[in-house]
């Protein structure tokens, strides 16, 4: 092993002991870490957890929190406790799922604007204006609404509607980088634009497009959740948005309809943000020590 390699590896070592001391220091992101791995948790072993099905009817309609159901029952006799953990997984996979399509997108279109520059960029970044404006719950509600309600559909949906940001952002992190030296140098050895995009550049521009695309995870679950709400979720998943609409008619006799799934929204997003702060944080010294 060469001197220049040794350093190289300690340094790597040194970058990632750093991260974790700011990550742990920063105690907010920490609890937010601990819910999103309980709600991970629950939606996985959802099958095992639940002991009902999400469907199941059978329990006392409207029937308060007890032993045999602790959030209590729905006005059709579901236990709701079973749904919240199977709307967990509805929830955690429109999340991931949509924002992993955006970032495929956003990814794709932000690098090659970035990089190449001139008519491609210009047109590149019309077109994400365009994204931008639209109203996006009106156009998801729409192309639901024509194609039909369906878990991967709404994913899609989701997805192809929020790439816009993150392509930004990756156009703006290519614009800065695409002319260091050591980009020039890589051309000067001989390795192609592909090459030099995903091995060059696109590891320094990384850290800015996790931090967005942590924070798009919860703005995806309340839309979906918004979009179930109305009646325009896929019918054969559990759905808090689906638990609150059938809630609107009896919150002030049976509080819990409504108390429990919307907690659950509102503790995930919650989550979810205070773990984009803690991964802002962990890839982004200069914050930590402004910290």
């Amino acid at each position: 092993m060469t001197a220049a390699t040794r350093r190289m590896r300690s340094a790597r070592a040194a970058w990632w002991r750093q991260g974790w001391r700011r990550l742990a220091a920063n105690r907010l992101s920490l609890i937010g870490l601990v819910l999103l791995a309980l709600f991970v948790a629950a939606g996985l072993a959802a099958p095992l957890l639940a002991p009902f099905g999400p469907f199941q009817l059978g329990g006392p309609r409207l029937g308060a929190p007890s032993a045999a159901h602790l959030f209590g029952c729905d006005q059709l006799g579901r236990d709701i406790f079973s749904g919240v953990l199977y709307g967990a997984r509805t929830s955690l996979a429109v999340g991931f799922l949509s924002v992993g399509l955006s970032l495929l997108l956003g990814i794709t279109v932000g690098a090659v604007a970035g990089y190449y520059g001139g008519r491609i960029d210009d047109l590149a970044m019309r077109i994400t204006e365009i994204f931008q404006v639209l109203p996006r719950f009106f156009l998801a509600l729409i192309i639901v609404a024509m194609f039909g309600a369906s878990l991967y559909g709404t994913i899609f949906v989701i997805g192809i509607l929020s790439w816009a940001e993150i392509a930004r952002l990756v156009r703006g992190e290519f614009l800065s980088f695409r002319d260091r030296p050591f980009v020039t140098a890589a051309r000067a050895y001989g390795a192609g634009d592909a090459q030099i995009m995903l091995r060059e550049i696109l590891p320094n521009a990384i850290a800015t497009v996790v931090v967005a695309a942590a924070l798009q995870i919860p703005a995806a679950i309340i839309l979906e959740a918004s979009l179930s709400f109305i009646g325009a979720g896929d019918p054969t998943v559990m759905s808090w948005g689906r638990m609150l609409t059938s809630a609107q008619q009896y919150m002030r006799q049976a509080w819990w309809t409504a108390v429990f799934p919307g907690l659950a929204i509102s503790l995930l997003a919650m989550s979810l943000a205070l773990v984009a702060d803690g991964i802002n944080d962990f890839l982004n010294p200069r914050l930590g020590r402004a910290r």
